[in-house]
């Protein structure tokens, strides 16, 4: 389930998906929102739909250019200890070695957060650079969600490799990020968790931790990058798309 890359600023970005699965109802998963309020969003986005289910892909993004090779997240992880459903056939390893990637090729791993279904797979890459939020070290201590030794922490807008920027994008999870590659893509992680989330920010997810700061923050970044491309793991199709007409719309 590679998707489609994009070539943006001398980069490549591609989204790897690790599994996908329905994880519980709509009206669990966004409780402000009535069963008629998803009518749109289940013409747009039929996949992510299974029955009154939210069904959703688990997914990192592979920035690479002749110099870097940059892991933003690294997916839900092998069997044990998570409360994904589905298929835990290594499929995020698979999907590397498809775009012809080992886990040693990879340079820097980037964790936009620490949520099980972001960094699940990091032991396959110790011989990386791990840089995230500093916050989101302190979080991982707190929760008992074991982080690589050695993690780099960052605050502020911080470029990871040339023209690839970190940057706060708070209220999902303490220490949240979102990542510009050059001028004309952004990775969202779950800042907006659901493409419907984009065509009315205000829309809560539940997991959301500070959620009317997750509502401004997304404001802000349709503010800024609303004309750019934008991608999300959690997202349809290539998961990489753009703002069509008011709503996001797959590349591919």
């Amino acid at each position: 389930m590679v998707g489609r890359a994009v070539r943006t600023a001398g980069y490549e970005v591609v989204r790897l998906v690790d599994l996908v699965a329905a994880i519980g109802t709509y009206s669990e998963f966004f409780p402000g929102v009535p069963a008629e309020g998803w009518v749109d969003s289940r013409a747009r986005y039929a996949e992510l739909f299974d029955g009154d289910s939210l069904t959703m892909p688990s997914g990192s993004f592979l920035v690479r250019s002749e110099a870097d090779t940059l892991l933003v997240d690294t997916g839900v992880g092998p069997s044990g200890g998570d409360p994904w459903p589905g298929d835990r056939e290594g499929r995020f390893l698979k999907e590397l070695d498809r775009v012809g990637v080992r886990p040693d090729d990879v340079d820097t791993v980037f964790l936009t957060h620490v949520h099980v279904d972001h960094i699940g797979w990091s032991s396959a890459f110790g011989g990386a650079r791990f840089v995230t939020h500093r916050d989101g070290i302190a979080l991982a201590t707190e929760r008992g969600r074991d982080l690589p030794g050695g993690i780099e922490p960052i605050s502020g807008e911080t470029e990871l490799v040339p023209g690839v920027v970190a940057f706060e994008t708070p209220g999902h999870l303490g220490g949240h990020m979102s990542v510009r590659v050059g001028e004309d893509l952004v990775i969202l992680g779950d800042a907006a968790a659901h493409p419907a989330q984009l065509a009315e920010p205000e829309r809560v997810f539940a997991f959301d931790e500070e959620p009317h700061v997750a509502v401004e923050t997304r404001r802000e970044l349709l503010a800024a990058y609303g004309d750019r491309i934008l991608a999300c793991g959690h997202y349809p199709g290539s998961g990489i798309g753009r703002m069509v007409d008011g709503a996001w719309s797959p590349l591919a």
